[in-house]
């Protein structure tokens, strides 16, 4: 967590009015570690190798046409992934292994189609707190002041753990204003 700021003030008539400006940033990076699961890079090819030439459902037995123009679009979302290592998982329907082996079982039950891995990663929520106040001598009865405050930040509403290009940020914007006067009354008795 890093807090920073300032404030600064004084008169700007003598005597008569004067303010007072004060600044606060403060950017919290909260550590966030989640277990996710990657296609593994012999999946993604043995994707990339099956869409033009189509194939056969393992599971469900349905038949794919082959499908070539979508080779780019599978391209574009396998590049999202940036790391694809980790532990191999099974998955029913995978045909082959971590090893390249193919898999057993009807359907088949292969590791090789993706990886378990952990990721460590953080959120970037931050917020800005601006404040201006005037104060008014009027006279030596009556005073005024008024406060505008500005508080704006982010919060991190889902930190995607594959690529922060999903990651969802809620704007917490407040604006407040005040103002207030005050006349003093002496009796002498």
């Amino acid at each position: 967590m890093n807090h920073f700021g300032g404030s600064v003030g004084g008169p700007i008539l003598h005597n008569k009015l004067f303010f007072f400006v004060d600044s606060e940033w403060v950017r919290i990076a909260l550590p966030i570690v989640t277990a996710t699961t990657v296609p593994a890079p012999a999946f993604q090819s043995y994707v990339l190798e099956q869409l033009p030439l189509g194939g056969r459902d393992s599971i469900t037995g349905s038949s794919y046409q082959p499908s070539p123009q979508s080779v780019p679009f599978y391209q574009k979302m396998f590049s999202l992934y940036g790391n694809t290592s980790g532990t191999p998982l099974a998955v029913l329907g995978c045909p082959f292994n971590s090893d390249g082996t193919p898999a057993n079982g009807n359907p088949p039950n292969g590791n090789g189609c993706a990886n378990r891995q952990s990721v460590s990663h953080s959120s970037d929520d931050h917020e800005q707190v601006q404040t201006l106040r005037l104060d008014y001598n009027i006279s030596e009865k009556n005073t005024a002041w008024l406060r505008l405050q500005a508080d704006t930040g982010l919060q991190a509403a889902y930190t995607d753990p594959i690529n922060p290009l999903f990651d969802a940020i809620s704007p917490q914007p407040l604006y407040s204003f005040a103002e207030a006067t005050r006349t003093s009354f002496h009796r002498t008795l």
